[in-house]
């Protein structure tokens, strides 16, 4: 198996004048727990459950290995404002090298649902994944029932192309999935 090459590194945080997606810090982590205990982060996101401020600390601390070893860029969302005020999550996901392909995912914190953060923060990562990777494709992959989730993907350019059919197993069983799509 040949090895992903380290994925880039953010050389200064992106924004668009509301929000930051920043590099993540230690300092992120009582933050970063708060929002994994919340119910709607843990219906649609894989943390574990209970979520602790272990499981915050571990998963930050693990970040730049990740990015290093090709296999994900996790960032931080914020205000440009407040960089310190956690707002959400992203990240990328390479899932296919040969394919030139990538995955974004995100979460939003307590809070900050309704302020147009997700769509805000899949736009930008967007955007700069596709001037920074040799990628040609981005995907997001939502649960049907997930509606704020496929209004986000929608209302930041992706197309909806296919529904997989038993495609997310999760804490509440298994889901068909919406795959939404945008190309370079």
């Amino acid at each position: 198996m040949i090895a992903a090459p380290p994925l880039p590194a953010l050389t200064s945080p992106i924004g668009d004048g509301e929000i930051a997606l920043r590099e993540w810090r230690l300092s992120d982590s009582e933050q970063v727990a708060v929002a994994c205990a919340d119910e709607q982060i843990q219906l649609w996101i894989p943390v574990p459950s209970p979520y602790t401020l272990e499981d915050a600390r571990e998963y930050i601390s693990t970040r730049e290995r990740e990015r290093l070893e090709g296999r994900e860029l996790g960032l931080a969302v914020t205000s440009v404002i407040d960089d310190a005020t956690l707002l959400g999550s992203i990240g990328i996901v390479r899932p296919s090298l040969r394919d030139r392909r990538v995955e974004i995912g995100y979460w939003v914190a307590p809070g900050a649902p309704g302020r147009g953060v997700a769509t805000r923060a899949v736009r930008l990562l967007a955007q700069w994944a596709l001037r920074t990777l040799p990628v040609d494709r981005l995907e997001l992959v939502v649960a049907v029932e997930n509606e704020a989730s496929c209004a986000v993907a929608r209302a930041a350019g992706f197309d909806q192309e296919a529904v997989l059919r038993s495609y997310i197993i999760d804490r509440a069983g298994v889901h068909d999935a919406v795959v939404f799509a945008r190309l370079r």
